[in-house]
């Protein structure tokens, strides 16, 4: 099982909702949040739940841009994972970003707006924690249609963040920008503005893109603009006339082993 962040899920405590307790965090619930995030790679977040909500903190200090992007990538992945977890367990999540004073280091709340019963596809979800794909050694890969990358693009409901399918003519900037894309298909994630809760945001929707990718048998992996090499991000929004903040392009495409592989 790959290695995660630090979740710490203290026992005996309760999430509640505006009609009252809707679930605590017994030992079954500790236990499938504990086990979604420990599918995550990376290991820059932190969780704990409080009595009233659940929080997603920074692990220690940021050194600098490039770190701090990787690590509310991370972040973001933490908090997508988390709500997913809520929704199975019948909470209907909210997202919030406190700025606390006194706990710098929390970079996002998931409260409740109270119960809502988890359905077939908050459960295909959950399920595809384990089975978020990359495109292994030894396999080739053919673009995904036109129409699956806009279903997968219309799937991803973050606040602040849009997913946008690569239009054809963005091919040749997004090669000589880093991004190549041969035999695979691509999707940026764009956010409205470039501050902290923004890349937290991004990088949740980098991980909710990659799982429903994962429920569709798409294999996916992710280069951030940010961590290319100096001046390259700024050239994106120009380069493609894009509508927002550059954050992520995911790459995706359908794997097939090659031939004679195992």
């Amino acid at each position: 099982m790959p290695g995660g962040g630090v979740p710490r899920v203290p026992h005996g405590r309760s999430c509640v909702g505006m009609n009252g307790t809707i679930f605590t965090w017994d030992h079954s619930a500790r236990a499938i949040l504990v086990d979604a995030l420990s599918w995550l790679e990376g290991g820059g977040f932190v969780v704990e739940t409080r009595p009233h909500d659940l929080v997603i903190a920074l692990p220690g200090p940021v050194r600098d841009s490039h770190h701090r992007a990787e690590t509310f990538a991370q972040c973001g992945a933490a908090l997508c994972t988390a709500w997913i977890v809520l929704r199975v367990l019948g909470i209907e999540p909210m997202v919030s970003f406190p700025h606390d004073a006194d706990r710098p280091d929390i970079v996002a709340v998931l409260g409740t707006a109270g119960g809502a019963l988890s359905t077939t596809r908050d459960w295909t979800r959950y399920l595809a924690l384990c089975r978020v794909r990359t495109c292994p050694p030894g396999t080739t890969t053919t673009p995904v249609s036109p129409r699956a990358l806009a279903e997968l693009a219309a799937r991803i409901c973050w606040p602040r963040a849009t997913v946008l399918p690569a239009r054809p003519e963005w091919g040749l900037a997004l090669r000589q920008l880093g991004f190549g894309t041969f035999g695979l298909s691509a999707l940026l994630v764009l956010t409205e503005e470039d501050t902290w809760d923004d890349q937290v945001l991004a990088g949740a929707a980098v991980h909710d893109l990659r799982i429903e990718a994962s429920t569709s048998g798409i294999a996916s992996d992710v280069v951030t603009p940010v961590t290319l090499r100096p001046g390259m991000r700024a050239r994106l929004p120009a380069a493609l006339d894009l509508p927002g903040v550059p954050q992520a392009v995911v790459r995706v495409g359908s794997a097939t082993p090659a031939e004679g592989a195992p």
